[in-house]
């Protein structure tokens, strides 16, 4: 665990890498550091599901012996929804979202279900990820139970254009003509100049065809360069 120490305050450091190897083995976390940590930090939230937070939670109960959320000791989440989900499951944001939709659907079934049998102790029984028990329920509502902070102030990008771009992809809404004319169509003249600025840059594609033969000719250009 990455560690910072902030006058005399012990500051740990984790992303959904080093949080998945915590919630492994539990010795990843040193039995010094249980009376000393006055912060957790957890950058990428958004890589994280559910169920890695809620697994996290149990282990600092254990570590330091305290049943309350994450051990008593303070939690940070940093990161952008807006970015990429944890592979083979649901951002929390999406999760918190999810479960209240089913509970909602619930709660409309169950209500039409008692109105129709005139009993009040009737009801479907939720299942799966959508148990009140389940880690997944218990992750979503960690998070939910924070107070959030969103900073709208970028802080990185100088290009105000692009900026724009990105925030309204962020909202949610299409790019539009407009939108991509202003950025530069690559030519082949482009990339053929070794002191190219573009030689290095990430380029998107739309098929797996272009992919592989821009990475083949950028392999030959490394091999040639290199000898």
């Amino acid at each position: 665990m990455p560690e910072k120490d902030q006058h005399d305050m012990k500051v740990i450091v984790l992303n959904a890498k080093t949080l998945y190897e915590f919630c492994e083995d539990v010795s990843y976390y040193p039995d010094d550091h249980k009376k000393s940590i006055s912060l957790i930090v957890i950058d990428e939230i958004s890589t994280v599901s559910p169920v890695t937070l809620a697994v996290f939670n149990a282990r600092m109960k254990q570590v330091t012996g305290k049943d309350k959320p994450f051990g008593g000791i303070p939690v940070m989440f940093v990161g952008d929804f807006s970015q990429l989900p944890p592979v083979g499951s649901v951002s929390i944001a999406r999760g918190i979202v999810e479960l209240k939709i089913a509970d909602e659907k619930y709660e409309t079934c169950a209500r039409r279900l008692r109105n129709k049998t005139g009993r009040s102790d009737v009801g479907g029984k939720k299942t799966g990820k959508y148990d009140d028990a389940s880690l997944f329920r218990e992750g979503c509502n960690l998070l939910a139970s924070c107070r959030w902070i969103e900073l709208t102030e970028q802080q990185r990008a100088d290009d105000e254009q692009h900026l724009q771009v990105i925030l309204k992809m962020a909202r949610g809404e299409g790019m539009s003509i407009e939108d991509l004319q202003q950025y530069k169509m690559l030519s082949a003249e482009d990339v053929k100049n070794d002191g190219s600025p573009w030689i290095r840059a990430t380029i998107l594609v739309s098929t797996n065809r272009e992919r592989h033969d821009i990475t083949e000719a950028q392999c030959r250009r490394f091999a040639k360069a290199t000898g």
